[in-house]
Formats: C-alpha cells, structure tokens, sequence
C-alpha cells in the first residue's frame, strides 16, 4: 500500500520494512505500476528510512536504485540524487567502490544513449531535463567514454579561442595531456586575470594522472606565484574530492608540508581540515588523516573542540563501513578479503557531487545538493493515522 497517490504535497510516511520490500520488488517487476509522482516520492521516502528511522539497510537503497536503468522520469531521478550521493561518499576507497561504479554506469547507460550528452535547439523539455540529472552520474562513472566530446569542445575554446564552446571543465581536464595541462597549470600561476582562471582552479584537481595532481598541489608552496591564500585551500578542497588517487596524493601532500602549509596558509587549515572526514574510511587513510590532524593541532590551528569531532567523525564513518559492509558484499557478489584496500585504483576519477555542464566564459559552476526534508515524531504519528484511515475507507469501499 502506498499512500499521497499521485500528490506533490503529501504528509512522510514511515513504512516498515516489510512494506518497503514489497514497494521494492514491485519497483524492479514493473515500475510504471507505481505513478512517477510517487516512485520520486519513495525516493525521499526511503532516504529517511535509511537515515533516521533504520527500517532500511544500504543494500535496500541498492535494491530501490537497481530498476533505475528504466527509470526515464526526471523528477524520480532529481529525487534519487541524496540517495546517489550518500552511497557515493559512504562507499568511497572501499573495496567496493568500483563496483558501486559499474552499477552506476549500468542504471545509466540507456538514458545516456536515448538523450546523448549534448541538446539541441528545439528539444523537448524533459528529455533535457533527464540529461541534466543522467550525464553527470554517468560521466563521474564512466568519465573516459564521456569526456571525450567535452575534451573535443575544450580544446576549440583553449586552443582556438572559440568562446561559445560548451563543454565541462572537469570532464575536460581529465583527458588533456600533461604538456597542456602543465600550461594551464602555469597560466593560473602567473596570471592573475588568466581567463576562466576560477573555474581552471576549481577543476584541475580532475586530472586523474598522479603527477599532475602533484605539480598542482606543490605550487600551493610557492609563495611567489599568483595564489591568494583562499586559492591555495581552494587546489585542496577541489583535489581530495575527486579522486580516490587524489585522496590519497593530498593526505600525502598535508602530511609532508605541515609546517611549511602552517606559515603559508594558517588560519585556513582548520576549515579545510573539517571538511574532510566525509571522505576518510579505512586504516590507511585514517591513521594518515589523523596524523595530519595532530600535526596541526600542535601547531595550535586546530582547537580540541574540532580535533575531537574531527576523529570522532571519522571513526563513524569506519563504524558504518564495519556494520554496513557484508550487505554491500552480499549485494554486489563480491567475496570479503581479509584487508580490503582503503582506495580504487587510481584511474578511476570520481566526485562528490557530479558537477555540472559550463560554458566556456561562464561564473564558476555549481553543483547538485538534492535535500531530504526530515520530520519530527508528530509528522510520523500523523502519517500513520492517515495510513489507518485509508485501510478503512479502501476496506468500505471494496465490499
């Protein structure tokens, strides 16, 4: 039984679990069964029931997600976004990452090939739309096949200063050679009014080659370039978010610098480093960030108050790898190993959020944050009245 049938404003409801896997193999059976309006609905729906009310494990938003490669309404998959999100960052440098990969390819790909990457003129609204919410899964998962038409429109803007070239700076940079990418590199250095200067900052840190990313992270320690010190945590924060390898590279990178980031940037450490834990789970990269984290601390530019919330942050995120991770296995049909790696490979580019098309001379983008609206115990007792009532009316009316 689902309840707000076809409703835009509608009460939360908490379904149990046994609900939720019925709704879920009627989902993978048939999805047009259910109207769109509430399959987008479920969505926020089950989202609560994962993060608030643990009707749901991750392998039921898994479940929820797997019927999405005929899921070709917008607003259901605009509504998918938090769920997309949330395993993206919880799954993160575990072993199961690349699998988590491929199945997002796999949800994609047929939207994918009826929309293309690019519109047109004239083209019909929802299907521009769809793209809107598709391309950037896709392209974060499957970024070589993806790339290749922003790389081609790139290089008409940088190389033949075509100003309406469309094209995704991320997607861009991550297929430019190194003898390109060390010009751009050097222009943003240099140059204070280099075009497009922003958005270059914002997304350099794409490269999924390591020695890029390096030479990219090492010219925050040249006080004698351009660099502001907002820009210099700017390379920081736009690097260890897209790319397990560029995780790894800038913990590296923090971990070697300390002292020399310590005079160079100060006061801007401390937020940088909040922001981080999101992104930290396993051994490895645990015992690297709080390394980093004590290092600064001594340095007095981390206060107890956030050292602590800081490592507490990521021991959970560990604790819900520890409890999660056999239904995750399970899920996909992978075997667990004794010690699993703490990141993919380092080809495999992601982000925390996809971003977002550009145009060669626009502000800097902007990225998707889909929110789940969360209710208190008195919405919940509502919903459940409603759902009791409607059992009686639909029991009236059918005798």
């Amino acid at each position: 039984m689902i309840l707000n049938i076809q409703q835009v404003g509608y009460y939360r409801v908490d379904y149990d679990t046994a609900l939720w896997q019925a709704i879920i193999s009627q989902l993978n059976e048939n999805h047009e069964e259910i109207h769109s309006i509430n399959r987008a609905i479920l969505q926020e729906e089950i989202a609560l029931a994962w993060t608030e009310f643990n009707r749901v494990t991750v392998a039921h938003i898994l479940e929820i997600l797997n019927y999405f490669d005929k899921e070709f309404d917008s607003i259901t998959w605009s509504k998918a976004y938090d769920n997309l999100n949330r395993l993206n960052e919880r799954l993160f440098g575990t072993y199961a990452y690349d699998t988590f990969l491929e199945f997002v390819v796999r949800i994609t790909e047929n939207q994918i090939n009826e929309t293309g990457y690019n519109g047109f003129d004239g083209e019909d609204p929802e299907r521009t739309s769809l793209r809107s919410f598709i391309k950037p899964w896709n392209c974060w998962a499957n970024y070589e096949k993806c790339s290749v038409q922003d790389h081609a429109e790139f290089l008409k803007y940088y190389i033949d200063g075509n100003q309406l070239a469309v094209f995704d700076y991320c997607n861009a940079i991550k297929l430019v050679n190194k003898t390109m990418f060390d010009d751009i590199l050097n222009n943003v250095l240099t140059n204070s009014v280099f075009a497009n200067r922003i958005l270059f900052l914002a997304n350099l840190g794409c490269s999924p080659v390591a020695e890029n990313l390096q030479n990219l992270l090492n010219s925050i320690l040249n006080v004698l370039n351009t660099l502001t010190r907002p820009e210099r945590a700017q390379i920081i924060a736009n690097t260890y978010t897209k790319s397990s390898i560029a995780l790894e590279i800038t913990l590296d990178f923090l971990d070697q610098n300390a002292a020399a980031l310590y005079d160079i940037m100060g006061e801007f450490i401390e937020q940088l480093l909040m922001s981080m834990p999101s992104y930290i789970n396993g051994q490895k990269n645990t015992a690297k960030y709080q390394s980093i984290l004590t290092k600064f601390h001594g340095f007095g530019l981390i206060s107890n108050e956030n050292l602590n919330k800081a490592t507490d942050s990521v021991a959970s995120n560990n604790a819900w790898i520890t409890q999660n991770y056999k239904n995750i296995l399970d899920y996909f049909g992978l075997e667990e190993i004794t010690d699993p790696p703490t990141t993919t490979p380092n080809t495999t580019p992601i982000a925390s959020t996809p971003s977002q098309t550009s145009t060669a001379a626009s502000d800097e983008p902007t990225t998707l944050a889909p929110t789940t609206t969360t209710q208190g115990a008195s919405s919940i007792m509502v919903s459940m009245f409603i759902m009791f009532f409607c059992v009686i009316i639909s029991f009236i009316f059918t005798k």
